[in-house]
């Protein structure tokens, strides 16, 4: 019988990125890797002392004995039952490895999104003359950044060559603050009133579901570009539906969607927005996304101090 602790994998590894975790993670967990996660033991009880999951139900959740720590293989834990974590006193850590990714993703999203790059794309291969008028320049604007975590602060760090004075707005930091990656701390009334173009990287918690509603969007300048790389959820989808159609915002660009929720087809034809399938966090050249959660996996197997922690009352 193995002396190492067990670690069950409810998360669907790459067939590229599974040596990488077998080599670091073999020689302190005992691993199980145990797919569809809704299946887990079937009505019996499963031994571990750590779960890596993104999704991770009540259920699923008392199925499981001598649990001590649940790690994510992302920064969004809303797939996790943070109610049922708290209640069990279970350590619950998140994954920041895709941020540089998001970011530049994210910034992809933003200069295709002002230089019409989709619009003409679509026109030249439909033999049309492109409907797209001139391009927007990004230098010299003010970008605002809702959500200054990780990727906020990788954003930033990649605008450093555009020239753009960048405002940043992250829940109970004082206002007035420089920050090392280059963003003044705002409150959210500045960010909105001031920001030529604005990303979302917030998570989504009980604070920050809706944040963006029909009176915080109609603060915004009607010339304004949006790009969502956070949560949908974080957006008042009838809120953002109007200003599109009031022509109060000059674009959109979405890496997330509302969870089962169908695209509408006034999204589909409106070449305004971007629609992307919440991929910006992943590389094809290797499985590094999974990095941090290996790194923590590995602090908690060794009894080093645990990074990431989340808070399952505050949700991040």
């Amino acid at each position: 019988m193995s002396s190492k602790p067990k670690l069950v994998v409810l998360h669907e590894i790459p067939e590229n990125a599974r040596p990488m975790a077998e080599d670091m993670l073999g020689p302190h967990f005992e691993i199980e890797f145990s797919l569809p996660a809704t299946d887990v033991g079937g009505e019996s009880t499963v031994s571990a002392a750590a779960v890596l999951a993104r999704v991770l139900t009540r259920g699923m959740l008392d199925r499981f004995t001598g649990l001590e720590f649940v790690q994510t293989p992302s920064a969004g834990v809303e797939g996790i039952d943070l109610a049922a974590v708290a209640e069990r006193g279970v350590w619950l850590a998140n994954s920041h490895s895709s941020a540089p990714y998001v970011a530049e993703y994210a910034v992809a999203l933003l200069l295709a999104g002002l230089k019409g790059i989709p619009i003409v794309d679509r026109s030249l291969r439909a033999g049309e003359k492109p409907a797209a008028g001139w391009p927007t320049s990004l230098s010299g604007k003010t970008v605002g950044i809702a959500g200054f975590g990780y990727i906020g602060q990788a954003i930033a760090k990649q605008l450093r060559g555009f020239d753009v004075d960048i405002l940043c707005f992250r829940q109970g930091r004082p206002e007035g603050d420089q920050n090392r990656a280059g963003g003044r701390q705002v409150g959210f009334g500045e960010l909105l009133e001031r920001s030529d173009a604005l990303f979302i990287c917030l998570p989504l918690t009980e604070n920050t579901r809706n944040l963006f509603d029909a009176r915080a969007l109609s603060a915004l300048k009607p010339s304004v570009y949006i790009v969502n790389v956070g949560r949908a959820e974080v957006m008042e989808k009838s809120a953002i539906v109007d200003a599109l159609a009031g022509n109060a915002l000059s674009g959109l660009a979405l890496d997330v969607w509302w969870e089962g929720e169908p695209i509408p087809e006034t999204f589909l034809n409106d070449d305004r927005i971007i629609l992307s399938s919440h991929r910006a966090g992943g590389d094809v050249e290797g499985p590094t996304y999974l990095q941090g959660a290996i790194d923590s996996l590995l602090e908690f197997a060794t009894g080093k101090p645990l990074s990431n922690i989340v808070d399952p009352m505050e949700g991040y």
